[in-house]
């Protein structure tokens, strides 16, 4: 640790796997990945999304 933190990446997405969304009163059907319950706008995830979907409409 040269930098004395732990780096964390961040994506602008809140995500569920299914033992969390078990704890908040949610099932969730399936066996692998997470569910993605949120998304930031001006995240960088959000932000991939709005050029991908300017990309789409104009192709």
């Amino acid at each position: 640790m040269t930098k004395g933190y732990v780096a964390r990446p961040y994506l602008g997405v809140s995500v569920f796997d299914p033992e969390t969304a078990g704890r908040y009163g949610y099932q969730l059907n399936i066996d692998k990945g997470v569910y993605v319950f949120q998304l930031t706008l001006n995240g960088p995830c959000g932000k991939g999304r709005s050029a991908a979907w300017r990309h789409h409409s104009q192709a």
